[in-house]
């Protein structure tokens, strides 16, 4: 019913199979083209995932690299109030910055602030 308004509707568009020959070789030619077209598509498409999924393994690798590398002080460090030595765990008495470089990746450079340090 539908062919058949769109027959009448555009008839310089749509028009009959003139014999049943004519329709299966429509049918021969369409059907393998957009087969083709189809596995064209999902080629280009699968590429693209895994183009992306490698680059989500590159990234994940480099990011699990770095956190592996972060060192964090973390809580409370028990200072003396005079000399500002670092209580370590085993309870032995430290220097800052000796304490700091061994638990992170910092480390320390030593001057004179221009204030009342330069007077001293």
């Amino acid at each position: 019913m539908l062919f058949n308004y769109l027959e009448y509707s555009f008839p310089n568009l749509i028009s009959a199979y003139q014999t049943p020959l004519a329709r299966l070789e429509d049918f021969a030619v369409s059907i393998p083209f957009s087969v083709i077209l189809c596995v064209l598509i999902m080629k280009t498409v699968l590429s693209a995932y895994e183009a992306e999924q490698r680059r989500l393994a590159k990234a994940k690798g480099e990011l699990e690299a770095s956190i592996s590398e972060i060192r964090v002080l973390r809580g409370l460090l028990p200072m003396c109030a005079a000399c500002k030595k670092i209580r370590t765990e085993e309870g032995a008495w430290t220097q800052i910055e000796v304490y700091i470089e061994r638990h992170s990746h910092a480390s320390f450079t030593h001057g004179l602030c221009p204030g009342v340090c330069r007077s001293i």
